[in-house]
């Protein structure tokens, strides 16, 4: 087996104390981290590895522009 770098050592520590789904923002509280970035990359990692499971969701905002809105409120 590879072996696992310091944030994906982390990062796993921090997850065998709550066998459940974490979200990005509890990985970044538990690990005392800042930067997303370094929680994704490790989480990659350990996904690698098959040592965990991830999901990704994303979420878009469609919103009305100055124009979309002058459309809306001239009666289209």
């Amino acid at each position: 087996m590879a072996e696992l770098t310091n944030p994906e050592r982390r990062m796993l520590r921090a997850m065998q104390n709550q066998q459940e789904n974490w979200s990005l923002d509890e990985i970044l509280l538990a690990c005392d981290w800042n930067d997303q970035a370094v929680a994704v990359s490790a989480g990659h990692g350990l996904s690698n590895l098959g040592l965990v499971k991830m999901t990704e969701s994303s979420i878009t905002d469609v919103i009305l522009g100055s124009e979309g809105e002058n459309a809306a409120s001239g009666g289209l």
